[in-house]
């Protein structure tokens, strides 16, 4: 091998690993531009998800919506996240790409006819790595010192009313509950990052959903307004004379 591109990830280029990653990277490189381009995109935001499940719903939703059936989607984006490691990897110099299309071609993952679509890939996923190292770096920065929001769930559940409610130390012989309805009220789940207390739930109608949505709302149009105020700002002199 003329590179390190392999010798890093797999102790044996002919192991059951090895063949497994050749054929998603021979799949991957036999899509279309298109789709190709569409699982390159899609990297960083699977990259920047916080959880498994929320990661599951982005590539299901991603994959939809390009075209690209799930398991190749999902295959693509393992051959994406393998070169985008050897990108950034201090261990693998950058400029050895030609030696890795050499090492590819010896193993013979790779071939003169598809070798454009692998340039193209690395080239593609060299701006995209952009984009992602930027959104990193803003998350860190908007992380500060507190906890961050991590997750969150909620669960609709039916609860009776009742006419009279059975008290502690009350003659059950003597309580005959009567329903006169229903009220449907949600439990609400908020996971945070860190902290001695990760995760906090409490139950809500649905007036406080509302406030709490329009609360969030606001804040949302908050922050556009300051990002706007800081754009508009950055090409104003401040008057400060009086």
């Amino acid at each position: 091998m003329k590179s390190r591109l392999l010798s890093t990830v797999f102790d044996d280029p002919d192991g059951d690993n090895a063949k497994r990653f050749a054929r998603h990277f021979r799949e991957t490189l036999g899509l279309s531009e298109d789709h190709r381009k569409a699982c390159v995109a899609a990297f960083p935001q699977v990259k920047l998800t916080r959880t498994t499940t929320q990661e599951s719903e982005v590539v299901s939703d991603l994959a939809a919506r390009s075209g690209i059936p799930r398991p190749v989607f999902v295959h693509a984006l393992n051959v994406a996240n393998f070169f985008a490691e050897a990108l950034l990897s201090d261990a693998i110099p950058v400029n050895d790409r030609e030696l890795w299309a050499d090492d590819l071609q010896e193993l013979g993952w790779l071939d003169q006819e598809s070798r454009p679509a692998f340039d193209a890939l690395l080239d593609e996923l060299t701006s995209e790595l952009s984009n992602l190292q930027l959104r990193e770096r803003e998350r860190t920065a908007a992380g500060g010192v507190l906890p961050s929001f991590y997750s969150m769930g909620c669960t609709v559940e039916i609860r009776p009313i009742r006419k009279t409610i059975f008290r502690w130390g009350q003659d059950v012989a003597e309580y005959t509950p009567e329903i006169l309805g229903t009220v449907t009220v949600a439990s609400v789940h908020i996971g945070v990052d860190v902290g001695s207390t990760k995760d906090f739930y409490f139950q809500a109608d649905d007036t406080d959903i509302d406030n709490m949505i329009d609360t969030l709302r606001a804040a949302k149009k908050e922050m556009a307004a300051l990002r706007e105020f800081l754009k508009l700002d950055s090409t104003h002199e401040v008057n400060t004379d009086g």
